[in-house]
């Protein structure tokens, strides 16, 4: 059965089977978001983080909530997501985390102020997450999804055919029957035969429906390579139909860089707090494919200098 509104993480629908989720947009949605998530779930690398810490979970908290409030209850180091409040501070942030957690049976109001009962450690420097941008792309792309559908559907109709009684109705109706069945025999009433006359009229669909069709996966490419490049990814998506080279590969290398460089700064700055809170040595850094966009964006930059620092060689006087 459809459902009315996007799943959340604590609704598990383990061993639910969905039927079409084609015919439900926001359950296609949830679908795509779930799948980004299970590929930034490891985007960073964490060194020294005590075993009993879920890294998938505390990351979870992170990108979909924006921040993570690690305090010690029982002798053991958890990661929370709760309430922010209080009077705010000189710069309007928050001073105070309301933590309600019914498995361990904590529920407090935490002191933000000099990392007195914990540590808060954001995703970001805007404290968002990833929330908002993968919705953005994941509705978009489930919005052409559902288009590219009945574009496949409706080109299975190469023309509409009108009628004006029901001896015509009959005629087209057998006509269509003997295609399927592969019984072509050429005879045909003879007013079903004078294509546009005044009784059988018909409009070609095909030709609209396939440049329709075309329209439709080129902007659910370029909605998706948006969102890879989003999240730091290289994603090119080539809307000139012909090929590109390797300078128009590189034109967007530079704006993979800001969101998940601040992810990772915010990360080292707050499990920096983590460590001389808690006594522990832990490292935060990049991993997977942002690992290797950021070695070869290193490697690109190292010998462009290298190149300066050569022609400036050649231009001195000896």
């Amino acid at each position: 059965m459809a459902t009315n509104k996007i799943p959340n993480r604590y609704n598990w629908k383990f061993g639910e089977n969905c039927t079409d989720i084609l015919k439900d947009l926001n359950a296609l949605t949830f679908s795509y978001i779930v799948t980004m998530f299970s590929r930034t779930a490891r985007m960073f690398r964490y060194g020294g983080l005590p075993e009993y810490i879920p890294i998938r979970e505390i990351e979870k908290i992170l990108q979909l909530g924006g921040y993570v409030y690690f305090k010690e209850v029982k002798g053991k180091i958890y990661g929370f997501y709760g309430g922010l409040g209080g009077v705010p501070n000189a710069y309007y942030e928050p001073t105070e985390m309301i933590i309600a957690n019914s498995y361990l049976r904590e529920f407090s109001v935490n002191d933000l102020e000099n990392d007195k009962d914990g540590v808060l450690i954001y995703n970001d420097s805007s404290h968002t997450g990833l929330s908002a941008i993968n919705f953005r792309y994941a509705r978009l792309i489930a919005h052409a999804d559902i288009s590219i559908k009945w574009g496949l559907v409706n080109a299975r109709i190469p023309s509409i055919i009108s009628y004006s009684d029901d001896n015509d109705k009959e005629s087209i109706q057998q006509f269509f029957d003997d295609v399927e069945n592969g019984c072509i025999k050429g005879l045909f009433n003879k007013r079903f035969a004078l294509n546009n006359s005044d009784n059988v009229k018909t409009n070609s669909f095909l030709n609209a429906t396939v440049q329709s069709l075309t329209s439709m996966i080129e902007v659910r490419q370029y909605y998706y390579a948006c969102w890879l490049n989003e999240l730091g990814l290289q994603a090119n998506y080539n809307m000139k139909r012909e090929a590109i080279n390797g300078e128009e590969v590189g034109l967007n290398e530079e704006s993979l860089k800001p969101l998940i460089d601040d992810m990772l700064q915010s990360r080292i700055e707050g499990f920096k707090k983590f460590n001389e809170k808690f006594g522990t040595n832990v490292t935060v850094s990049l991993a997977s494919s942002w690992k290797e966009r950021e070695k070869i964006g290193t490697e690109t930059e190292n010998n462009e200098n290298n190149e300066v620092e050569t022609n400036e060689e050649k231009n001195v006087w000896r």
